[in-house]
């Protein structure tokens, strides 16, 4: 069987965890590595069973015949990397965000198109079998016209995980484009021809925003209340508020009682039905045009990564109150949960 021979460009958190799940794929393997040292660089490739270690991304494009980069490197460097990447016909997956500006994503999206080769932005939250739900039931009207969003990413990490790149202006880095990127998606996944007016405040570190909240207001008086944050934690939930219902999407780590933020409602009438599998993740966004196979391989590497983080089994709890319907889609830390009016 042919293998897919992917490189990877940085060798940190992110790095590490996409690695891990690429080792579940059959058809990828790992043939290249690039860091800024080679300690950290020949220590990040053993792990993972690579033998090839660079610090010079010219080198490697014209010494390694890969078939695909990852990108996992500081914000302010990903233009230069996908720019010549792109120029030496190798196709790119980039960790968001991908570039610093619109000009800059004109540029690389141009060079794509020239060059004829898949080009992606590592969004995976757009993966997330919840998130495919939850944008099939918005399609659907299931919960009417959607109205409001409020959407938070606040995290404070331990020093031991803490990037110090993330607080400095020169890495083009902050909360915003971190974490409130997160955020921020959900407003544009419900409301995607973005907002009429903005309103935000910020915490500044000197450098860039350490926390931030943002009200976007749409016509017909819509809006999405939004935040993220490094420097406080809060509910990482997102609620869909529509003319009907609503739909919640919300983590919990280590969560045993998914049920948690069900309204505290009782009735008679109550049936439940479990049902255990498998959650398929589908490959959104433009099918790579190199090869098929090449397709199936970042596929599943996004299905990897779903089974380490969240675990692909799940529950489906219906609930038939006196007022309301509920289905319940849970994973090992996120959980949706659907309301409708009956």
């Amino acid at each position: 069987m042919e293998r897919t021979k992917w490189a990877i460009i940085g060798t940190g958190y992110i790095a590490n965890e996409f690695a891990k799940g690429l080792q579940f794929v059959k058809d990828a393997v790992l043939q290249a590595v690039v860091s800024r040292a080679v300690v950290s660089g020949e220590k990040f490739a053993e792990k993972y069973g690579c033998t090839k270690v660079y610090t010079d991304l010219q080198q490697m494009l014209a010494t390694e015949p890969v078939d695909v980069v990852y990108l996992a490197i500081p914000n302010s460097v990903h233009y230069s990397y996908i720019m010549a990447i792109l120029e030496a016909g190798i196709p790119i997956l980039s960790e968001k965000p991908m570039v610093d500006n619109r000009n800059q994503l004109k540029q690389v999206l141009a060079k794509a198109k020239e060059k004829d080769l898949f080009l992606m932005e590592g969004m995976w939250t757009r993966c997330f079998p919840a998130v495919v739900q939850a944008r099939r039931w918005i399609e659907e009207g299931r919960i009417g016209r959607p109205l409001t969003v409020r959407a938070a990413f606040d995290i404070k990490p331990e020093l031991e995980d803490w990037q110090p790149w993330k607080e400095g202006v020169q890495y083009a880095a902050g909360a915003l484009r971190d974490v409130g990127i997160y955020s921020l998606a959900m407003a544009y996944m419900v409301f995607p021809e973005g907002p009429e007016k903005v309103f935000s405040n910020m915490k500044f570190n000197g450098e860039v925003d350490e926390s931030f909240q943002m009200m976007l207001i749409y016509p017909e008086g819509r809006s999405a209340l939004l935040s993220g944050a490094f420097n406080q934690i809060s509910m990482p939930d997102t609620e869909i508020v529509g003319e009907k219902g609503r739909i919640i999407l919300f983590r919990r780590k280590g969560a045993t009682a998914p049920f948690s933020c069900l309204p505290a409602r009782t009735g008679s009438g109550r049936a439940r039905k479990w049902v255990k599998g498998l959650v398929p993740c589908g490959f959104l966004g433009q099918r790579p045009k190199p090869s098929e196979s090449f397709s199936e391989s970042i596929s599943a590497v996004f299905k990897v990564h779903l089974s380490l983080f969240f675990s692909a089994r799940f529950f489906i709890d219906y609930l038939t109150l006196p007022m309301h319907c509920s289905i319940i889609i849970s994973f090992r830390n996120y959980t949706l949960i659907y309301f409708f009016l009956t």
